[in-house]
């Protein structure tokens, strides 16, 4: 028999209003937690983020790191800490459904840069407001940003190059437009990419046509582990709520022999599901 949940005197459990708000909005800060560098500090102020449905309120903290890396907010729902602020060198997010039994979920503040003892740079976060869905002229209308990988190495090395990936989208109707934002950096402090090669990131959108962009230029030498980006707008139609990015790296130039930072190809390229 259906229960009314939400009548005079009833009681709302928090997991049915995490339902409501994952459905409502997507992923995102809700005010504050702006993340700042220090030397090799990385300060965050408080505020309020919610990630998959779960409200969590933020205070000031701070994080000495050593590293290049991300800084997450992980909920544990089997901790006696269930949510936490963690500096930590960049892995795949684990990010299970805590509406559907799932007890992990990680929400990326920010990616950051470290060399010579001080962090470097500090990306934005990958959700800086969440998005709600609406109705506009019949048709529905959303908007989501997130990750579709946070680190993947070339396919050879001498030097490696790892690669990352954040996407933006914007769905009306059945149209999606997605942006696609590439991350490059070279595995080692002491590493070096010299003139005279050219890296080119090819994606594609649910099997459209490749789209290209130069992530670095034959011009252009790379040294350390800063990292380099580039961008790429997708199009395609899509009537669900999750797309299929597919992405790889070829190597170009002057100096074209070897294959250092090479990733995937068109008949294997590296292939994400991101939610739309």
């Amino acid at each position: 028999m259906p229960t009314l949940v939400t009548k005079n005197g009833g009681q709302m459990s928090s997991l049915n209003f995490m339902r409501i708000v994952k459905k409502a909005i997507s992923d995102g800060i809700i005010d504050g937690c702006s993340v700042t560098k220090s030397g090799a500090v990385i300060n965050v102020t408080a505020g309020h983020i919610v990630a998959c449905g779960a409200l969590v309120e933020i205070e000031d903290a701070s994080f000495t790191v050593s590293s290049s890396g991300e800084l997450i907010l992980r909920i544990d729902l089997t901790s006696e800490t269930p949510a936490q602020l963690i500096a930590r060198a960049s892995v795949t997010l684990t990010q299970q459904d805590l509406t559907t039994g799932g007890t992990v979920y990680e929400f990326r503040l920010a990616n950051y840069t470290f060399s010579s003892g001080s962090v470097t740079g500090i990306s934005n976060a990958e959700d800086s407001t969440p998005s709600s869905s609406g109705q506009s002229s019949g048709n529905s209308s959303s908007s989501k940003k997130g990750t579709v990988v946070s680190k993947i190495s070339s396919t050879a090395s001498s030097p490696t190059v790892n690669y990352s990936s954040s996407y933006e989208s914007t769905k009306n109707g059945t149209t999606l437009n997605v942006k696609l934002t590439f991350s490059a950096w070279l595995n080692s402090s002491g590493s070096s990419l010299g003139t005279g090669i050219k890296l080119t990131v090819f994606a594609r959108l649910n099997s459209g046509k490749w789209s290209s962009s130069v992530i670095k230029e034959s011009n252009a030498s790379w040294s350390g582990t800063s990292h380099h980006s580039t961008s790429i707008s997708l199009s395609a139609s899509s009537s669900g709520s999750t797309a299929t990015v597919e992405f790889y790296v070829t190597r170009s130039g002057s100096s074209y022999s070897g294959s250092a930072g090479t990733l995937g190809s068109a008949s294997s390229p590296k292939t994400y599901t991101i939610n739309i």
